[in-house]
């Protein structure tokens, strides 16, 4: 078995399922790269090979936010490599990755932080908050009537006709700044 036959089995060991599945072809590409190129997998790798090889994924159509999702068990398998004494650095640790931008367009609902801070400006500027509901599109609005903040979290609405219970629904709160915050409830 040579170095890098020894160095994958290492680090595939600690991994099992799905995980290990996509590993296991992350490095056989990796392999292959190498192979096709002239070079040992793991000995004598600098990072310039490590940074060609994330070029040619670019060159060969992935997407930014793929090529970093391939280079995983790569970085994973030099970092236990060098861990391991079997080789004296580990040169992808510096290997620049493609930077991927975050759609938040794309984004549906609350992210945690968002939703923390919904609840804290519900919770410290309105005891209680009027709500208007938006179900399939339509608004249903309740006026004069209040829900607890936690309340919607937990999806108890103020009891109105046409609405089941397990149907989602997306929650409108004016915000102390008078925009309006919403909140989808599933």
């Amino acid at each position: 078995m040579s170095t890098a036959q020894l160095a994958a089995v290492s680090f595939l060991a600690r991994y099992s399922g799905r995980t290990h599945t996509l590993y296991t072809y992350q490095l056989k590409r990796w392999i292959a790269w190498c192979e096709g190129n002239g070079l040992d997998p793991l000995i004598g790798i600098q990072r310039a090979h490590v940074e060609l090889y994330i070029r040619g994924l670019g060159d060969a159509g992935l997407m930014d936010s793929s090529i970093n999702t391939m280079m995983h068990a790569v970085r994973g398998f030099f970092r236990f490599a060098h861990v391991d004494g079997l080789i004296s650095a580990d040169p992808a640790v510096y290997a620049r990755l493609p930077k991927v931008q975050r759609d938040e367009s794309r984004t549906q609902g609350l992210d945690r932080l968002e939703l923390i801070r919904f609840l804290q400006v519900a919770q410290t500027h309105a005891r209680h908050c009027e709500v208007e509901v938006q179900l399939h599109g339509d608004l249903v609005a309740w006026p004069g009537r209040s829900v607890e903040p936690f309340d919607l979290l937990e999806g108890e609405l103020p009891d109105a006709p046409g609405i089941d219970e397990d149907e989602p629904v997306r929650v409108v709160s004016p915000s102390v700044d008078g925009r309006l915050v919403a909140l989808s409830i599933p």
